[in-house]
């Protein structure tokens, strides 16, 4: 008996709320209750603390690229540039010049198999093609033999 007086008082409560809250709401007067007033109450709210924008035309601006250079750019916005350092066909001579590489500075890594099976090493990655070449010739004036593998 106690729990049904407790919920109808409840929900009367709850629909005043509701009520005083929509009054509110036309009259302009934007107050906030501490209680949870239910889901329409809080849409009511929602849409009185949103006023619509209005957009005006917008100018649609047209690229100057063609469709094949956008979809060529984003391609080539993912591929990295490895200046590899050699090629093994066993895994222990790779992680080898890996520990060589890395002991004289170079954040080596095994790259990855090649389409003949052996494991390749690279000496720096790169995501630009530019600072690739460029540290590609660098290795070079050092003697050291290298070439880029693009992935």
């Amino acid at each position: 008996m106690k729990r049904s007086l407790i919920f109808s008082l409840f929900l009367t409560f709850s629909a005043f709320l509701q009520a005083q809250v929509k009054a509110e709401l036309q009259s302009g007067v934007k107050t906030y209750a501490l209680t949870d007033m239910g889901f329409n109450a809080k849409l009511m709210q929602l849409d009185a603390d949103f006023s619509r924008p209005s957009f005006d035309d917008e100018v649609v601006k047209k690229s100057p690229r063609t469709l094949e250079e956008v979809l060529a750019s984003s391609k080539r916005s993912g591929q990295k540039y490895h200046l590899i350092a050699g090629c093994f066909s066993t895994i222990d001579n790779a992680n080898r010049m890996v520990s060589d590489l890395s002991r004289k500075g170079y954040p080596s890594e095994i790259v990855a198999k090649n389409e003949k099976g052996l494991y390749m090493v690279s000496y720096l990655t790169f995501t630009s093609e530019q600072s690739a070449l460029e540290s590609l010739q660098d290795l070079k004036d050092e003697g050291r033999s290298t070439w880029i593998s693009i992935r």
